[in-house]
């Protein structure tokens, strides 16, 4: 069978992109033909929603649903081709294949997304009690699965956004959690510390964490999942498995064609959504986009990008004229009531020729004074030598998401930490202190950037610690340290003494308090007291636990001291 149009728009794959794409199409040109090809049943449904619907937070599967094959087809006048996969692509003859024939097109958007990264353990296929986290049937299958009244365990494999979503939703029916990540900490799009401080909450709800082992195989009893074998050597038994160790971009048809792509199989793209095969445009999670900072091509697989990017690319293959200038990897995680938010690159992994610092801060996410006020963790990246923002990690309680998207905003506007001083930002006691953790981060990074003073992560310091002599000074109350307990070979000398203590300014001091502002007043008097070599530990005695570093439960002096 051989159909054929004269102003035909032909949309393989249909969740998230592909719709976006077939609509922008419409509005664009409401005379083109368009039609929508999806080898499932489901089009355009919403999977970052899908832990949400197993807990029942999300109290009906049918909520997942954005936007049902009747409406696209009768608002829109989409053509849609379900249940029909397209199984090749003749860019010659500006076709496509499908078990049902042949279409011609003239502009082809290719928006075939992702499909889970499943290991090939032995066994696993045959098994009924697992399921990755990827569509609607997955969750149907996880609920039911999970549903037997014995069933008490569940383990999740992959320690990323979606893996603790799952983690969180499932503690929330009560069922024993085991988390296996393979990589030395979760959240490795977080910066160092970060991944502690979310397995220390995950551990805090009831959840076995267990990170920097390898899952190398599964038993099984009648085609059932009984444990994890781990490369350590020890079983995890469990009752149901889930799979969420990351996703691997639908990319075959257009590679076997010799198409450009990134080193996991994604599609390279330019700014208009076209690959490098004439008249096809690709969106969602087939492809890589621009960094923004790095200017290199990267794999951000988000519904967000989906719709922006499936929207780019009906728009010029209906012949209109739209851009994507790229993006930062700005993603955001709900975590047993914490947030974690991050955005633009990530200083421990970043290798580029940009001069990176950080200015990290630990304060509070609304006024003080405020009843039930909480803190924020906030670490914000910047080039030494333009100052301009180049990232951002933060978790908390409340207002982390809105502090990481104003810094998302300032990065892609170009601002500099000069400008995050000055932003006008929304203050309300409720909502914020009157000096925004944004406005401080920018004071503090603007202090040590003029050379007032210096500060380092904990886990840098730690470091720095172990390499040469240093003295440390507790500048805490006795009655903090009595609390909280101290890093371990501490000398307290609170603030207010600093200046008449026993200070040999020839040796190297690393100061904290609770959570790192009266350090940055201590460097200041120490430096005027003539001392060359002293560092402020960023986030003070908070920072240092919340990055999991060793603590001393009982402070080493029961009484303040002198340092000489």
């Amino acid at each position: 069978m051989y159909r054929d149009s004269s102003d035909r728009i032909i949309v393989i794959g249909g969740l998230s992109a592909g719709p976006s794409a077939a609509a922008r199409a419409r509005r664009i040109n409401p005379d083109a033909e368009i039609l929508l090809f999806e080898k499932d049943t489901e089009i355009s449904y919403a999977t970052c929603g899908i832990p949400y619907a197993i807990s029942g937070e999300i109290q009906s599967i049918d909520s997942l649903r954005i936007v049902s094959p009747g409406l696209l087809h009768r608002r829109f006048g989409i053509e849609l081709h379900l249940n029909e996969e397209v199984t090749g692509i003749l860019p010659d003859r500006h076709e496509i294949e499908t078990p049902k024939g042949r279409y011609r097109y003239n502009k082809l958007i290719y928006a075939a997304g992702a499909s889970p990264v499943v290991p090939p353990f032995p066994g696993l296929d045959s098994a009924k009690n697992w399921s990755s986290v990827r569509t609607l049937a997955d969750t149907q299958r996880i609920i039911s699965g999970i549903s037997e009244p014995e069933l008490k365990s569940v383990t999740v494999l992959g320690g990323g956004l979606i893996g603790m979503e799952m983690a969180d939703n499932l503690r929330a029916l009560n069922l024993e959690v085991t988390l296996i990540e393979g990589g030395p900490q979760l959240l490795s799009p977080w910066s160092q510390g970060f991944g502690h401080y979310a397995k220390e909450i995950a551990e805090t709800n009831g959840v076995r964490v267990i990170t920097g082992s390898k899952v190398t195989g599964l038993k099984s009893v009648n085609n059932q999942i009984t444990a994890v074998s781990l490369d350590n050597g020890t079983e995890v038994e469990t009752e149901y498995l889930i799979v969420a160790i990351g996703v691997r971009p639908n990319t075959q048809l257009l590679r076997n064609l010799g198409a450009a792509t990134i080193p996991n199989g994604a599609l390279v793209v330019n700014s208009q959504m076209e690959t490098s095969i004439p008249d096809i445009f690709a969106a969602g999670d087939c492809i890589a986009v621009t960094d923004l900072i790095t200017e290199q091509p990267a794999y951000y697989p988000l519904g967000s990008h989906s719709n922006k990017c499936g929207r780019i690319a009906g728009t010029n293959a209906a012949g209109g004229n739209a851009a994507f200038k790229g993006a930062i990897g700005t993603a955001v995680l709900k975590l047993f009531g914490y947030t974690f938010a991050r955005t633009g690159i990530n200083p421990d992994t970043y290798n580029g020729p940009l001069s990176v610092k950080i200015a990290e801060i630990i304060t509070a996410a609304t006024a003080s004074y405020y009843p039930h006020s909480e803190s924020i963790w906030l670490k914000v990246s910047y080039d030494a030598d333009t100052g301009k923002v180049l990232g951002a990690d933060a978790a908390g309680k409340i207002g982390v998401d809105k502090r990481i998207d104003v810094i998302a905003t300032a990065i892609y506007a170009g601002l500099t930490i000069d400008d995050l001083g000055e932003l006008d930002l929304a203050y309300a006691p409720p909502y914020a202190p009157a000096k925004d953790p944004v406005i401080i981060s920018g004071f503090v990074a603007q202090n040590e950037q003029k050379g007032l003073f210096v500060s380092r992560s904990p886990i840098m310091a730690s470091i720095e610690m172990s390499g040469h002599p240093c003295h440390i000074i507790d500048l805490r109350s006795a009655s903090e340290r009595k609390q909280f307990g101290t890093i371990p070979n501490a000398v307290p000398i609170p603030l207010d003494q600093i200046d008449t203590a026993d200070i040999d300014p020839d040796l190297h001091y690393f100061v904290y308090c609770q959570k790192g502002l009266r350090g940055y007043l201590a460097c200041l008097r120490l430096i005027k007291r003539g001392c060359t070599h002293v560092v402020n530990i960023a986030g003070g005695f908070e920072g240092w636990v919340n990055s999991g570093l060793p603590v001393s439960a009982v402070p080493d002096l029961s009484v303040d001291g002198l340092v000489g």
